[in-house]
């Protein structure tokens, strides 16, 4: 692993621990150095600031399972990955989405279960069963219920296990998507229909 990785990492592992114990707003960049012991200028050097270093984390830990190719066959273990994940960090993951009313971890996420939804509706619909505008609503939709869930889960400490919630994830999407394809497909046959008459 090349030297800036590794001294990423020390970054991170410090802010990590020192968020086990106190909010992410009373944490310092001195106090993130002091936990790693590096000098504030290696920390500028690989970080902007303290918030870079949280979105470094976010993407590193969560956010490249997402990224790593899903698809209809393998979004439910991908999205039990990222639960996993944040569940080894509980501590962690409950500050950093107090940060700010929509933290930077959420609207991260919510963009990549956005992609996530439209890549498995396309599939689940085939081509050309559904317009391109009503994948993209649909796929907003199962987005914001699913990141809202997911947020709250990590803000209520973690109190499920991921694979209940997984779980629980699972079917309401799964079943949610069956009728909203049918219906979809029913009202496209529909004006089918109608623009033959």
């Amino acid at each position: 692993m090349p030297s800036s990785q590794i001294t990423k990492k020390a970054i991170a592992q410090a802010l990590k621990e020192l968020m086990g114990r106190r909010s992410f707003d009373k944490i310092t960049v001195a106090d993130i150095t002091a936990g790693c012991g590096l000098n504030r200028q290696t920390f500028y050097y690989h970080f902007n600031d303290k918030y870079s270093l949280l979105n470094w984390i976010f993407d590193r830990e969560v956010m490249g399972i997402l990224k790593s190719g899903i698809t209809l066959d393998n979004w439910q273990r991908c999205v039990l990955d990222m639960l996993e994940e944040m569940y080894k960090s509980e501590r962690f993951y409950w500050n950093a989405l107090r940060v700010s009313p929509q933290s930077e971890f959420e609207i991260h996420l919510l963009s990549l279960a956005k992609e996530m939804f439209f890549v498995i509706i396309g599939q689940l619909a085939g081509e050309g069963q559904i317009t391109e505008g009503d994948m993209r609503f649909m796929a907003d939709f199962y987005a914001y219920g699913s990141v809202g869930i997911i947020v709250e889960w990590a803000k209520n400490g973690m109190r499920e296990p991921p694979e209940q919630l997984m779980a629980m994830l699972s079917h309401l999407v799964n079943d949610s998507h069956s009728v909203t394809l049918k219906r979809a497909m029913a009202a496209k046959n529909h004006d089918n229909q109608e623009n033959m008459s």
